[in-house]
């Protein structure tokens, strides 16, 4: 899969949506977000369902949010690397949830990295 194939994605989704006269609306798709992420929960649980194709339903809702109201694809993924860069060597925050006894992974063990880098950007 390419940048291409991902930039595509937001716009072809929305096409979708009219093309099947599904509502781009913030409320509706959101509606539906949630549905597919429950049904995305409960594939991975082993419920039902199949997770590759439920995951590629929640991809294909949040793409669709995301271009009707002018949020490229491209933009969230980078701001979800900033995200991951940020939280990376973060202290913990009041709420998270964890399932290590560690105030937070070891910035300097490669192993700790999602991508197994000192650093990602």
């Amino acid at each position: 899969m390419s940048d291409a194939d991902i930039c595509r994605l937001g716009p072809r989704a929305v096409l979708l949506c009219r093309a099947r006269g599904w509502s781009t609306q913030w409320d509706a798709r959101t509606a539906q977000l949630l549905c597919e992420v429950a049904e995305l929960a409960d594939a991975i649980r082993g419920k039902r369902g199949n997770p590759t194709q439920e995951a590629g339903d929640v991809l294909l809702v949040l793409a669709s949010l995301l271009e009707a109201h002018g949020i490229p694809m491209e933009s969230a993924i980078e701001e979800a690397h900033r995200k991951i860069d940020a939280l990376m060597d973060a202290p913990r925050y009041r709420g998270e949830h964890f399932t290590e006894n560690k105030k937070g992974p070891a910035a300097t063990d490669p192993s700790n990295r999602p991508d197994g880098a000192l650093q990602t950007r």
